[in-house]
């Protein structure tokens, strides 16, 4: 050890003071998870892409079955717990004519 403390041109005792600590991080890192920041980062990046996969997925369904009445469309989204702001995006049509056509006669699911 003291040749290799000597071709690095450092003392032994720092040697040991680093390693000490190099130790100390480790175990600490091990007991209390090494990355917590980047595990709850990546889970919210999950999330927010299971979010999107379900988005894609109604917006397949509503292409593969059209439904005649918007209405019913806004009701169906609602029921799968998509957001009447994200509805637009999916029916392929304005946010105004959703507010203005089945928005205001939502609150309610009853008949007109």
């Amino acid at each position: 050890m003291a040749e290799i403390c000597r071709e690095q041109l450092i003392s032994q005792s720092l040697f040991y003071r680093w390693r000490v600590r190099f130790l100390e991080a480790g175990q600490k890192a091990l007991i209390n998870g090494a990355n917590k920041d980047e595990t709850e980062a990546l889970r919210a990046q999950i999330e927010k892409l299971e979010k999107t996969i379900l988005r894609q997925r109604i917006a397949i369904e509503a292409l593969k079955n059209p439904v005649v009445n918007l209405r019913e469309a806004v009701k169906q989204r609602l029921e799968k717990g998509v957001s009447v702001k994200s509805t637009p995006e999916t029916l392929a049509i304005s946010r105004g004519s959703l507010y203005r056509g089945t928005a205001r006669k939502m609150k309610t699911f009853g008949p007109e």
